[in-house]
């Protein structure tokens, strides 16, 4: 989702539409800022506050992010490979590529297996993907293409 600008380039409303607008950032840092007039923002006041965004989730939500964060920078830091990237490999397969402190690993993952992971803030990591597939996963090649 983005913002709408007017031909003058100014932020628009996203309740009215009128130039003039600012963004109001949730007060947790979960979801996207809200673009409101001075009018739109008085009349939608409850919206903004802490209460409405921790109704919505975005405390809860902002703190499970920060903890798979520190897990997953833990795990990087004690020399475990997570992952970090992937790409289409053809005849189902994924090229993953694995970060550690120490450096990058490749290995290629089915596609079922590779779909089953959470997030790429979630610490996923070589040997959660071979227990996922059974199996020990094959290095990929050099080249991530």
């Amino acid at each position: 989702m983005g913002y709408c600008y007017s031909q003058s380039g100014r932020l628009l409303c996203d309740y009215c539409g009128t130039e003039g607008a600012r963004k109001y950032r949730c007060p947790f840092g979960y979801c996207q800022p809200v673009a409101a007039c001075p009018a739109c923002h008085k009349a939608h006041a409850e919206h903004f506050g802490r209460a409405a965004h921790r109704a919505q989730g975005c405390e809860k939500r902002h703190l499970q992010f920060a903890a798979e964060l520190a897990e997953r920078a833990a795990a990087i830091a004690a020399g475990e490979f997570v992952l970090s990237a992937g790409l289409n490999a053809g005849n189902d397969m994924v090229h993953a590529i694995f970060s550690s402190a120490t450096g990058e690993k490749g290995k290629l993952i089915p596609r079922a297996i590779y779909a089953q992971r959470v997030n790429f803030s979630s610490c996923m990591t070589i040997a959660k993907f071979e227990e996922l597939a059974g199996h020990a996963l094959p290095d990929a090649p050099a080249s991530f293409h």
